[in-house]
């Protein structure tokens, strides 16, 4: 499987009740772990069926998608770690999978 499609958000997707700092086992995963994080000029594949949304940016805020929009449009904050990942999809919600 190419590695542009298994890019998979595991970012910082944290579950509800995870501490701000993973655990060991899960630490491992997680790539980026800034309070607010976009990903850039990424495709997002929502799991509908729907065709991929190209060149968007997922906005992630305290490890929860905030939104997801047009990279030309949306709008990101100062204080966002930012990173571009041109080529690459996204599957929200979808971590750790093996």
């Amino acid at each position: 499987m190419p590695r542009q499609f298994i890019f998979a958000l595991l970012v910082t997707c944290l579950s509800d009740g995870m501490a701000a700092t993973p655990a060991p086992e899960v630490s491992k995963f997680v790539v980026v772990s800034a309070p607010r994080v976009a990903l850039r000029h990424v495709s997002v594949i929502d799991g509908t069926g729907a065709a991929p949304r190209t060149d968007q940016t997922v906005i992630l805020v305290d490890g929860r998608i905030a939104s997801i929009g047009p990279t030309t449009t949306t709008i990101v904050s100062a204080d966002t770690e930012v990173h571009d990942y041109p080529g690459y999809s996204v599957l929200p919600g979808l971590v750790g999978m093996t």
